[in-house]
């Protein structure tokens, strides 16, 4: 519970290395705000996370938006009462020629 009590926004946090620090986070204790493109994924990770004992929340939000941005970070201060910690996780990867 090195984390207890702080919440965090992992940005890319519905899948991938940004869904592994979110679990990470939550099993310290942390509660955590999934942000990503994906709202529907990052609503099912979070409640993967939530059957795991963790408090997590999944919001819709695009990084490359800043109107996105602040409409999410005011949901995720809605929904866990604080932010102390950001992770950018968030990444668009093309690997075509």
């Amino acid at each position: 519970m090195r984390l207890g009590g702080q919440t965090a926004v992992v940005t890319g946090g519905a899948a991938g290395l940004g869904l592994a620090i979110a679990r990470a986070f939550t099993r310290e204790g942390c509660s955590v705000a999934l942000l990503d493109v994906d709202g529907v994924k990052a609503a099912a990770s979070a409640v993967e996370l939530a059957a795991d004992g963790g408090q997590a929340i999944g919001i819709t939000g695009d990084v490359a938006d800043a109107g996105s941005v602040e409409a999410a970070v005011a949901l995720a201060r809605a929904g866990l009462g604080r932010l102390d910690i950001l992770v950018n996780c968030a990444a668009i990867v093309d690997f075509g020629g």
